[in-house]
């Protein structure tokens, strides 16, 4: 007896945990709090679907620049040469996150928005994990 309602403790957990994941990824949640911050003047999905994607733009143009001047700065070929592969295959990731994230949204209004926050998101990130990897004072290539 005490291992059938062991038993039904167990099942009775996962199905609330199955219930409460599915909860949380409907696809008819709010806005992200990034189309707030960044397109808070957009009147309509129109207007915030082209402001996130100029500013998924931006953000791109400013990780080109920030990834060419931090392969500038390293002198090691093969270091050099590591980090661009890297790079290819994080773009890659990216890439396809996103592509994923689009479909997720497939059947909402935010699915285009939902990709632009994704590229902006994994950019952003992108940037700063490398910040933290070559600029920090103990690696000996980061100048």
């Amino acid at each position: 007896m005490l291992y059938l309602l062991r038993l039904g403790l167990f099942y009775a957990f996962f199905a609330a945990l199955g219930a409460a994941q599915n909860q949380s990824l409907s696809t008819s949640t709010p806005p992200p709090p990034m189309l707030g911050e960044l397109c808070k003047d957009a009147k309509s999905l129109q207007e915030s679907n082209d402001c996130m994607e100029q500013t998924a733009i931006n953000v791109k143009r400013e990780y080109n620049r920030y990834f060419a001047k931090l392969t500038e700065s390293i002198k090691d070929e093969k270091a050099k040469a590591g980090l661009r592969l890297a790079q290819d295959r994080w773009s890659e990731y990216r890439d396809k996150s996103c592509s994923a994230a689009f479909d997720f949204y497939q059947s909402g209004v935010m699915r285009a928005v939902m990709e632009f926050v994704c590229e902006i998101q994994l950019t952003r990130s992108r940037m700063k994990d490398l910040d933290v990897i070559y600029h920090s004072t103990d690696k000996p290539h980061a100048k």
